[in-house]
């Protein structure tokens, strides 16, 4: 049998640490929770966002289309779910796209961090995106884009923002000539662009109705397309299109002229993200003047010449890449008589550079947006022009909507033309929203208050559009309706970090978030 012993007195015995590493791993576990809760409370919240007000920039609850025809995929305003059996009009190809008894799914809104108390430290900027308290119901957080700044008067004309400084008093100076147009920075205009139309998406039947074959488990459309972008009579026989690709080619001694043919939604104020909120998405009468034109340019030799050309309802602006690679801005005037000669172009802005290369892509656009002109060369800016145009003659001026002159013309060896893209800008009003807050006439912002606006202009409710103050708000300030005091703004929202969840398959669980779309808010 055997023995046990007690241990001796000069035994070592083992300490028994199980007591101390359950302490020390609580005491972590807490300390870990209090810093989070610590973190959460005074620097960074994570938000919802609930509806389509800053869509497409940011997105609220939604659905989400794929075009059978072009594979454009596209996001739509959830906030009406009772027209989901709805058509809608694809932006690229005009094929009509059936939601079927239900939608392609509803995706929940983007997930969102905001540095919170970070106004406590610095001013809010004008064109941040930020998060507030509802002025009408404080226990609503809203996210828009912040336009007007305090002390100062703001007036949306031309779908632009105009603002001029009060007075030392706080009155407003009724100065026309104080006026000036607030340009977005770069980095904001470019996560701002909307989608006019791509030349990558062309559709399986060739635009036409009668087209079946490859395609026959689908609905013949109801009405012909052709892809906008077209040569120009007297150079057509130089093009060629070819649907892989999809690729514009110019083979020519001549130079060859590439236009864009508008129809109306093109010109318009329009938003295929409202589709299923307003039915057929009317059209307002708020002409789009500015716009971005790019391509990207694949010449077999060099000593190409690129010349792109936009415009706006009084404007016609030029960009050209000549054969050395010096980029020229050149201006001058509309005429309405097609038959009246618009004089001589004049150079604003040009730079030295280098010529493209053969055999070599180089992405190439021009951008007109806030009454600025600029150039770019695979995402570098190459020269840019600035100009004021009076807000009171803007507001005031009467004219039949005209299509502006939108095109690309190439000269010098055979070049293949890639992602020929027209995108607009936004455009901060629409007609039926006339008369609201700061469309007609001129506001004034007090001190310690905001004017904010969503990028869905159309479909926003924001400063333009409240019309009461919660009574718990007015008894803690004066705040004159439509704008957001001080003491509720939140922080500014700075990036997504958790985007609507991607499917793998049509109909298919949500499984993951699409990290594609993870990015820092311009």
């Amino acid at each position: 049998m055997a023995e046990t012993s007690a241990p001796g007195k000069n035994e070592r015995q083992e300490p028994n640490t199980n007591e101390g590493s359950v302490r020390e791993t609580l005491e972590s576990i807490i300390i870990a929770f209090v810093l989070a809760f610590m973190f959460r409370a005074f620097i960074v919240e994570a938000f919802v966002i609930p509806t389509g007000s800053m869509a497409p920039t940011l997105l609220g609850a939604h659905f989400r289309a794929e075009c059978p025809m072009c594979g454009y995929q596209f996001t739509l305003n959830a906030a009406d779910q009772s027209r989901t059996s709805a058509d809608v009009d694809c932006t690229m190809c005009d094929y009509e796209i059936s939601l079927g008894a239900k939608p392609t799914l509803q995706e929940s809104g983007d997930r969102i961090l905001v540095l919170k108390y970070v106004y406590e430290f610095a001013e809010p900027q004008r064109w941040q995106v930020v998060v507030f308290k509802n002025p009408k119901d404080p226990e609503q957080n809203y996210i828009k884009r912040l336009v007007g700044l305090p002390e100062e008067e703001l007036w949306l004309v031309g779908g632009n923002v105009f603002t001029r400084p009060l007075n030392a008093d706080g009155t407003a100076t009724g100065n026309a000539d104080a006026w000036r147009i607030q340009r977005k920075p770069y980095e904001v205009q470019q996560a701002v662009w909307v989608p006019v139309y791509h030349s990558r998406y062309y559709p399986l039947d060739d635009g036409d109705p009668s087209v079946s074959g490859p395609i026959e488990t689908y609905s013949p459309r109801s009405r012909a397309w052709h892809v906008p972008w077209q040569p120009t009579e007297r150079t057509e026989q130089a093009w060629s299109f070819e649907q892989r690709g999809p690729h514009w080619r110019h083979e020519g001694d001549e130079a060859g002229v590439l236009a864009f043919e508008f129809a109306d939604k093109h010109l318009l104020n329009y938003y295929n993200y409202n589709a299923l909120r307003n039915g057929p998405a009317p059209l307002s009468d708020d002409p789009i003047e500015d716009m971005r034109v790019g391509a990207t340019f694949v010449p077999e030799d060099t000593g190409l010449t690129v010349t792109m050309r936009t415009g706006s309802q009084r404007r016609q602006f030029r960009g050209t890449l000549d054969a050395e690679g010096n980029a020229k801005l050149e201006m001058r005037p509309v005429v309405m008589d097609p038959q009246e000669d618009a004089g001589p172009w004049e150079t604003v802005a040009q730079v030295e550079g280098r010529p493209l290369e053969a055999g070599q892509g180089t992405r190439v656009e021009l951008w007109h947006a806030d009454q600025r002109l600029s150039m770019w060369r695979d995402g570098d800016l190459l020269a840019e022009w600035t100009y004021e145009e009076e807000a009171s003659a803007l507001a005031e001026r009467s004219f039949e909507i005209i299509q502006p002159a939108v095109d690309i013309t190439v000269a010098g060896p055979a070049v293949t033309l890639h992602k020929v893209n027209l995108d607009r800008d936004l455009y901060h009003t629409s007609a039926e929203k006339m008369g609201a807050l700061g469309t007609s006439d001129p506001i004034t912002i007090a001190a310690d208050n905001f004017y904010c606006l969503g990028d869905n202009s159309p479909a926003s409710e924001d400063s333009r559009l409240w019309d009461a103050v919660d009574p718990w708000l007015l008894n803690m300030t004066d705040v004159p309706v439509g704008f957001v005091p001080r003491e509720m703004m939140i922080g500014r929202a700075f990036y997504v970090y958790f985007p609507a969840m991607w499917r793998f398959r049509e109909g298919g669980a949500a499984v993951i978030p699409n990290f594609a779309d993870m990015r820092f808010i311009r």
